[in-house]
């Protein structure tokens, strides 16, 4: 909060760890991130911590991104159903993985517009005001 100028903004955005996602593939979920996310926050948990830290509240909401909210979905996925040989962190893909991968992106991205139609996308954005 010092950091900030007198009615400065602070833009967070970071997994949402009450999701349905989160739920469902429970260690296999991709945005679990460790060790880079060592902190993981609700919806609500993050604007009572920004609250009580002096913050008010702008703007609150869900994101849909292709980085972060499909290729996750995808990547768990992956990791949930125990393909090994779809690794794709691993970066050394044939065609043929790439191929097989489609049905799992196309599938993705549409449970991940559903998510984020019921605001249960992994991903929350919250802007907030140094009050």
């Amino acid at each position: 909060k010092q950091l900030l100028k007198q009615d400065g903004y602070i833009f967070i955005e970071c997994p949402n760890f009450n999701c349905l996602e989160s739920k469902i593939f429970n260690n296999n979920w991709h945005h679990l991130d460790l060790p880079r996310h060592l902190f993981h926050f609700t919806n609500n948990g993050l604007k009572t911590l920004l609250l009580q830290s002096g913050f008010q509240i702008i703007r609150q909401d869900n994101v849909l991104a292709l980085d972060y909210s499909i290729i996750g979905m995808l990547f768990s996925l992956v990791k949930k159903l125990k393909i090994k040989h779809l690794e794709i962190l691993d970066n050394r893909h044939t065609h043929q993985d790439l191929i097989i991968l489609l049905p799992f992106f196309i599938c993705s991205f549409l449970l991940e517009v559903i998510l984020y139609i019921f605001k249960q996308s992994p991903i929350q954005m919250i802007i907030a005001k140094k009050a």
